[in-house]
C-alpha cells in the first residue's frame, strides 16, 4: 500500500514538473518574440483580456458590476435588485476574485476597457 502511494505521489510530482518545465518554455518563446505576456499558474484557466473572461461573470455579477458603474452603493445595489446588503458584498467579493481586481474601481475599469459592461 505504501508503495502504491509513492508511486502516485511520484508520478504527480513528475507530471507537475513537466508542466511547469512546459509552462517556462512557451513563457520565455513569447517573450522573445517581443510579446507580453504574463506567467501564469499551470491550474489557472484562462488570462485576463481573453474573450472567456465575459463568460467568468454570471449575469447577476454582470448586472451588479453595471450598477456598481453606474455608482450606485452595496445599499443601492441591494434596494434596487431586491437583495440583501450581504448577498451583493458577496457578488461583489466574487467580482473581485473573477477579474484580479483589488478594489471596486478597479474591477469597474477591466469590465468597461473588457467591454463586459456599458
Amino acid at each position: 500500500m505504501k508503495s502504491r502511494i509513492f508511486f502516485f505521489a511520484l508520478v504527480a510530482t513528475i507530471i507537475g514538473i513537466f508542466l511547469l518545465a512546459l509552462h517556462q518554455r512557451r513563457f520565455e518563446a513569447a517573450q522573445s518574440g517581443g510579446e507580453k505576456v504574463k506567467l501564469l499558474m499551470v491550474a489557472k484557466p484562462i488570462e485576463r483580456g481573453t474573450v472567456i473572461i465575459d463568460d467568468m461573470l454570471t449575469v447577476r455579477e454582470r448586472e451588479i458590476l453595471q450598477l456598481l458603474a453606474d455608482g450606485m452603493s452595496n445599499a443601492d445595489v441591494a434596494t434596487k435588485l431586491f437583495i440583501s446588503q450581504e448577498t451583493v458584498k458577496s457578488h461583489v467579493r466574487h467580482i473581485l476574485a473573477k477579474l484580479e481586481a483589488d478594489t471596486r474601481t478597479q474591477a469597474v475599469a477591466i469590465a468597461l476597457r473588457e467591454a463586459i459592461i456599458d
